[in-house]
């Protein structure tokens, strides 16, 4: 999987195994020869790769055990024959949820930021801002700045990554939404015209090569990332802006400044999608909706400017 690596991470990844074969003695020969075969010239190293394999190595160690604790942990809860369960005190001590402080801060935009993703693979997080760019972070190594892609001539409002991490969506007020591409170091592979005003959102629908984005033109539009052809166009009677989507394999959702939440199933893609369900508690403009699975159940969640999360 080394086409998934950035310029940046493949040389720290070989700058981190020079170090670890130079600092053994009965490596010494494999070092030279490594270093010949990586082309890493004399004294290219900036010091922050020493001893970083072997930090590395033992970090995975640790996961590795904690992994084996909760799946212990699971197997004795289900045992018991209690539903498996995580000790909610346990989760809260840090394990399963996230703590401060941060793992890094992350400073490079020169605007508001309004979106970030992580990447489903690997410790790579894209963000995006008003400043008209879309930025690639490598959360691993304290934050490094790996790439910022250019292109957009507007404010960035949203990005997102494929279910591989091969491709980077991101979508702007310029009217247009842009595919980057992890084979070519995130450079710009497609550019996808055809809404009539802001792109709000954007996101990829799971197990598909289908793209949802939506628009303060009123519209929800699904694209096939490989032809760069829009299939289809979904739009709202009286054309409110439609702020935010999300999909999941069975499901593609919206919000919208009508209040309402909407609902579209997609087994019915690429020929179309299911009717609207339409959901109404929002007292004012969904500004953000998630979906996501629990068990056996789908579970939707919402977010509106009348400081609601439904």
């Amino acid at each position: 999987m080394a086409y998934l690596l950035s310029e940046g991470q493949k040389r720290d990844l070989h700058a981190a195994m020079l170090d670890y074969l130079c600092s053994n003695p009965e490596f010494k020969e494999a070092a030279r020869a490594f270093q010949r075969e990586a082309g890493i010239p004399p004294s290219a190293g900036s010091g922050r790769e020493t001893g970083l394999l072997v930090k590395k190595w033992t970090s995975l160690l640790r996961l590795s055990k904690q992994v084996s604790d909760l799946e212990a942990k699971l197997a004795a809860s289900g045992s018991e024959g209690g539903a498996a369960s995580i000790d909610s005190k346990h989760a809260r001590g840090g394990r399963m949820l996230p703590s401060a402080p941060a793992l890094a801060s992350l400073r490079g935009h020169r605007d508001t930021v309004t979106c970030v993703r992580a990447h489903p693979s690997f410790g790579l997080v894209a963000s995006c801002g008003e400043d008209g760019t879309v930025k690639l972070w490598d959360a691993e190594s304290g934050g490094r700045l790996e790439k910022t892609c250019r292109g957009h001539t507007k404010a960035v409002n949203g990005v997102d990554f494929d279910a591989s991490g091969d491709l980077l969506a991101s979508c702007s007020s310029d009217l247009t939404i842009k595919l980057w591409s992890s084979a070519t170091d995130w450079a710009c592979s497609k550019t996808l015209s055809g809404h009539e005003h802001t792109v709000s959102a954007v996101s990829f629908i799971p197990s598909t090569d289908l793209l949802a984005s939506c628009s303060r033109d009123g519209t929800l539009r699904v694209w096939d990332v490989s032809t760069g052809y829009c299939l289809l166009t979904e739009g709202l009677a009286g054309g409110s802006w439609v702020r935010c989507v999300a999909s999941q394999e069975r499901w593609v959702a919206t919000g919208a400044d009508d209040h309402a939440v909407r609902l579209y199933s997609t087994a019915k893609l690429p020929r179309g999608l299911g009717t609207a369900r339409e959901l109404r508690r929002h007292e004012h403009s969904v500004q953000c909706v998630s979906l996501a699975k629990s068990g056996q159940s789908d579970l939707l969640a919402s977010g509106g400017r009348d400081r609601l999360v439904c």
